[in-house]
């Protein structure tokens, strides 16, 4: 029999039977969206992760002030043994550091006009800017002088720059009150997060003398020259503060290191897992899918037994019997794999239409269209089709035409 002669002698067999054939791709249907549309949500997950962790900054280190252990063995939160000499000491020592900023903050009631709002205000220093990916919109940073003189500047979110002025006003030379206190608005920052936009940034000695009160500072943010080491950067780091808070050998540190690089590492590994744990679950769904081509096969065989016998005595060979039904169990899994993929991309579309619009950033979530997964999962079910068609395929190849003709 030519080959053309038995892919239509195959097709007018699942014609015949739509319904049945609808259902039964509907397996690999579900199979394939399913591994499409998980894969794309799990790789827009990850980069979301992967951006929000970047944003902190790139090549950066955070110290903090540790935990103090008291004669009680109550551990006291309340530290106070991180100062700016520390974070000089570390651009100073490390010849791996770019830039350092002491950091600290406070809530405070910013107010202009008529209109206030409480907000939170950071110290730090010029580099604090570059250090944290934050851009200026309008205006300027602070710079080194202002900080030196401890002057009353601040850069404001974007945020505040609306609850505080709204519309038709310009922030930029306005003076503002701070706790009561007048500061001068030098600057405005791009819009980056919510938690960000909603702040104020001014010199840390500011901060330090004239908001908060204090003489330490809660955190030291450090970037680190690219091509370094981190681990190496940070090793350097705690060397240099453990000499400048006297720590003796075998005593605990009374600050710790973060590294985010550490911290994105991990959270990738967190969404491999996740990746795998979802394709896993949508890779079922292709099993059980070709669970049920096997099952309707051989359902379909049994049904046309005797159209089997009379085809052999007709002169038909195996390998045509065997050619036929291979051909409409991976007919079948293909059409099935093909909607799917529609299916799959439709939904990720979907999914992101539906978060940028009902987000208030009106971002979309990001799940990716990507051509792996599309082309893994056409792959997957058209093997799925042959794996699961060879079997009841050779079973009607192998029938002897006698008993199939004798077949009720």
């Amino acid at each position: 029999m030519l080959p053309w002669t038995t892919v239509k002698v195959a097709l007018r067999a699942l014609r015949a039977h739509k319904m049945r054939s609808l259902l039964t791709c509907l397996g690999i249907i579900i199979g394939v969206a399913s591994v499409i549309a998980m894969l794309g949500l799990a790789a827009g997950t990850k980069d979301k992760i992967t951006e929000r962790m970047r944003s902190f900054g790139a090549n950066l280190l955070s110290v903090r002030a540790g935990f103090d252990g008291g004669s009680s063995g109550v551990r006291n939160a309340d530290r106070q043994s991180l100062k700016v000499d520390d974070a000089q000491a570390i651009l100073a020592q490390v010849p791996f550091v770019k830039a350092v900023t002491p950091d600290l903050d406070g809530s405070v009631q910013a107010k202009f006009g008529n209109k206030n709002s409480r907000v939170e205000i950071n110290g730090e220093a010029p580099p604090y800017f570059e250090i944290r990916n934050f851009e200026i919109e309008k205006g300027r940073a602070f710079n080194d002088t202002e900080v030196e003189r401890a002057d009353k500047v601040v850069v404001i979110g974007p945020k505040t720059r609306d609850d505080l002025f709204g519309e038709g006003v310009d922030p930029v030379g306005q003076t503002i009150k701070v706790n009561g206190a007048n500061f001068t608005v030098i600057g405005i920052t791009k819009s980056k997060d919510e938690n960000s936009d909603d702040n104020l940034w001014a010199p840390y000695t500011t901060v330090m003398k004239q908001i908060l009160g204090q003489d330490h500072i809660e955190q030291i943010y450090i970037q680190v020259k690219d091509g370094v080491d981190m681990a190496v950067a940070q090793a350097a780091v705690e060397d240099v503060l453990r000499r400048q808070h006297r720590i003796q050998r075998g005593q605990p540190d009374d600050f710790t290191v973060r590294n985010i690089q550490e911290a994105v590492d991990n959270l990738n590994t967190v969404a491999q897992i996740f990746t795998l744990l979802l394709a896993g679950v949508a890779g079922i769904s292709l099993l059980v899918g070709g669970v049920n081509i096997m099952n309707i096969m051989f359902v379909t065989v049994t049904e046309r037994t005797r159209e089997i016998g009379v085809r052999k005595a007709l002169g038909a060979k195996e390998r045509d019997l065997l050619g036929q039904f291979l051909f409409e169990a991976i007919a079948l899994s293909t059409v099935g794999g093909l909607v799917g993929v529609g299916l799959g991309v439709g939904s990720i579309y979907l999914l992101n239409y539906v978060t940028a619009k009902t987000s208030e950033s009106g971002e979309a979530f990001g799940a990716q269209v990507n051509s792996g997964p599309i082309m893994l999962a056409v792959g997957v079910s058209v093997l799925v089709g042959l794996f699961s068609g060879f079997y009841p395929a050779r079973r009607a190849a192998k029938l002897d035409p006698i008993e199939a003709l004798r077949y009720e």
